[in-house]
């Protein structure tokens, strides 16, 4: 079988849990409550989605936690929708990145937790993968929030094994393994997830400052702000 011919322009890859609530956003859930959080990710969702569909030259896909299409289309209204399979999030991501890199595609992976990230960062990392190059987004909280992929090179699939997902040593076993693979990479601006109550506190006060992040947030903000006025439950 012939090794596919790769594209330049990649696919923006957003990994998002359905927001069913109690299952989704546990940590700000155990301040806000459930249904609350599940409003949030939703908004973070359709938010993501809407503005990363604005970057030229690629593809969006959401691939999401469930097999059934219908529910994240519902959601959105629209999508092109992948299941990502089971497993822990390195085997999903492994697994997704081999299904674009069987296509030809590059591919970068987003979550939905950085409702405000700017679309300028999105295509500086666009621009590093379409020169051949890998790109790294750090989480200030020591994970990443992005992730692109130029095409499989050898050693990738280590990106995704036996890394400690969820905790602050991810970012530095992922910039080991690159560093192994003699591959070249660009890292991007830090940025925050909004994983806690102290996140999405700071980050609507970020905006009451004149911060721009919030402006296409067109859902979350909002959302964000009543929440924060509200208080914990």
């Amino acid at each position: 079988m012939k090794d596919p011919v790769f594209l330049n322009d990649p696919v923006l890859m957003i990994f998002a849990k359905y927001p069913t609530p109690g299952r989704c956003k546990t940590r700000l859930a155990k301040v806000i409550g459930d249904r609350a959080a599940a409003e949030l990710a939703t908004a973070f969702l359709r938010d993501s989605v809407r503005r990363f569909e604005t970057v030229d030259g690629t593809e969006v896909r959401v691939f999401g936690d469930t097999e059934k299409a219908d529910t994240f289309v519902e959601l959105l209204g629209h999508c092109r929708f992948e299941p990502q399979g089971g497993g822990d999030l390195g085997a999903r991501m492994r697994r997704s990145f081999a299904r674009l890199f069987s296509e030809g595609r590059p591919g970068i992976a987003l979550g939905a937790d950085t409702p405000g990230l700017p679309l300028t960062r999105v295509a500086q990392a666009c621009a590093t993968v379409r020169r051949g190059e890998v790109a790294l987004g750090p989480s200030v909280d020591g994970g990443y929030y992005l992730l692109g992929l130029p095409r499989p090179f050898d050693g990738w699939e280590r990106l995704f094994d036996g890394l400690d997902w969820g905790r602050r040593t991810v970012l530095g076993q992922t910039r080991d393994v690159l560093r192994s693979c003699g591959v070249a990479w660009t890292e991007l601006e830090p940025a925050r997830d909004i994983d806690e109550w102290r996140d999405l506190v700071q980050w609507v006060e970020e905006q009451e400052a004149g911060g721009s992040q919030g402006r296409q947030a067109v859902e979350t903000l909002p959302l964000a702000r009543a929440l924060v006025r509200r208080g914990p439950d």
